[in-house]
């Protein structure tokens, strides 16, 4: 929740009309309805199933999620390398 900004920013995800920062402010509201909405459903069903149970369903959920993330951060067309930054380049 708190890197959802950046990461939208990072990417070049941009809404007609408004400046990057806006646009990356704008994205964060479909993350906190979805976490929220989660937040909510784990509530009514963490007594009958169990922590454990949850979480191992929902974690092949979130690694898959993860790696679309991160095969989609390869696509923002960011050429530069932590060497290069490093260096000035």
């Amino acid at each position: 929740m708190y890197y959802g900004p950046l990461i939208a920013a990072k990417a070049g995800i941009e809404i007609d009309g408004l400046d990057k920062d806006e646009s990356a402010m704008f994205m964060n509201i479909p993350l906190s309805i979805a976490n929220f909405l989660g937040c909510i459903t784990c509530v009514f069903f963490i007594e009958s199933s169990g922590r454990r149970a949850i979480l191992l369903r929902t974690l092949p959920v979130m690694a898959l999620c993860w790696f679309v993330a991160a095969i989609g951060m390869c696509f923002t067309g960011e050429s530069q390398t932590l060497s290069t930054q490093k260096a000035g380049g």
